[in-house]
């Protein structure tokens, strides 16, 4: 309960949030969740995280492997080749161009008909609708993915079970969504303690249209995903970053002076190595079999 005697309950295991250092940001001390109220009209973000060409340049050999990294996975459980796939939140289709390497049927979908433009102008089969949608309603799938989506749906367990039952018998989900316990999420909360707060709200998307609404750790997504008809059978994670177009990558928009971005660079540079292999990686992979 916060000092105005609103109180909200966890969407994961029903026990009373705890308000935070921030007025927007609230946690459950019986799950670990963290919860954002980010998408109340109070914080409308203006911000849009769009696909820019740039982006897509130093972006794309990163996104790709992380792609491979995710299916090369599943193979471990399911045969790939023939099966359909839908891929939620799909934005230009990045994930569907790998998928169909792996000869898999991919199929997206995309609210956002600018980024989701992007991929139709490849010819990827995109449909520019929020799920769950007319236009995939009556059809099946044996795979269903979230990249970088999960965390951004308010009602979790409503989307779950839709997913479920569009999910042939044995169909597959992965989610793949930044986490509470990775090093930088922490670092972050640690320095916003410290009133050092840019790091902290970029992570949550403050500011932005679309905002991250919760922050998962490990455990709490599991005990959410299988509440909804799932079993973990796998699960790991991806690569937040890479050293190649690394300078390309945080200069791009032009916001950073020049000396500031090389410090930050040559920093990243020095700690890649302890951050790659020691550190709790940020970035989780999760993949659920239908039960």
């Amino acid at each position: 309960m916060n000092s105005k005697g609103i109180q909200y309950v966890c969407i994961n295991c029903e026990n009373t949030l705890k308000s935070l250092e921030e007025e927007w940001l609230w946690h459950c001390q019986s799950c670990g969740l963290d919860v954002s109220l980010l998408d109340n009209e109070k914080y409308n973000g203006k911000d849009v995280i769009g696909w820019t060409e740039s982006a897509s340049l130093f972006l794309k050999e990163l996104r790709e492997n992380n792609a491979c990294k995710l299916l090369d996975l599943l193979s471990q459980y399911t045969d790939l080749k023939g099966k359909k796939l839908l891929d939620i939140g799909c934005a230009a289709g990045w994930f569907l161009s790998v998928a169909e390497k792996y000869q898999l049927i991919a199929i997206g979908i995309e609210p956002d008909t600018g980024i989701a433009q992007k991929g139709l102008d490849k010819g990827l089969d995109i449909k520019t609708a929020i799920f769950p949608d007319e236009s995939i309603i009556d059809s099946k799938f044996d795979i269903v993915t979230f990249n970088d989506v999960f965390e951004h749906i308010k009602e979790p367990f409503t989307i779950l079970s839709d997913v479920h039952q569009q999910l042939n018998e044995d169909g597959y989900l992965i989610i793949n969504l930044p986490t509470s316990d990775g090093f930088i999420y922490r670092l972050s909360r640690f320095l916003s303690k410290l009133c050092y707060k840019p790091l902290f709200h970029r992570l949550w998307q403050k500011g932005y249209v679309s905002p991250h609404l919760y922050y998962y750790s490990n455990t709490n997504l599991k005990s959410l995903v299988e509440k909804c008809g799932f079993k973990l059978v796998a699960k790991d994670h991806l690569d937040i970053l890479q050293i190649k177009n690394l300078y390309q990558r945080i200069n791009h928009e032009g916001k950073i002076n020049r000396i500031v971005s090389s410090t930050l660079y040559f920093s990243i540079i020095l700690v890649y190595p302890l951050y790659k292999y020691v550190l709790p990686p940020d970035i989780m992979v999760h993949i659920y079999r239908k039960d």
